[in-house]
C-alpha cells in the first residue's frame, strides 16, 4: 500500500447494529463517494464529516441502501 492509494474500510465492529461507518481516504475519495452515494441535501462533501443519505448503484442510480 501507498500513500497515493486510495482505501476503504468498514469501521464498525462485526456483528448486528442500527449502522455501519464506512472510511474513505486518499486521493480518489471523493468522486468515489459521489458515485455511490447521494446526500438527502445537497452540498459538497468535506472532510471529516458524516452524510445522511442513500447508498446507490453507480450504473443504474437507484438506491441500492439507506445510510447515514
Amino acid at each position: 500500500m501507498y500513500l497515493s492509494d486510495t482505501i476503504a474500510a468498514v469501521a464498525t465492529p462485526v456483528g448486528e447494529g442500527g449502522i455501519a461507518v464506512i472510511r474513505i481516504s486518499g486521493p480518489d475519495s471523493m468522486q468515489i463517494l459521489a458515485s455511490l452515494f447521494r446526500r438527502k441535501n445537497d452540498g459538497d462533501f468535506l472532510s471529516h464529516r458524516f452524510y445522511y443519505g442513500e447508498i446507490i448503484s453507480p450504473a443504474s442510480k437507484e438506491r441500492v441502501q439507506r445510510g447515514n
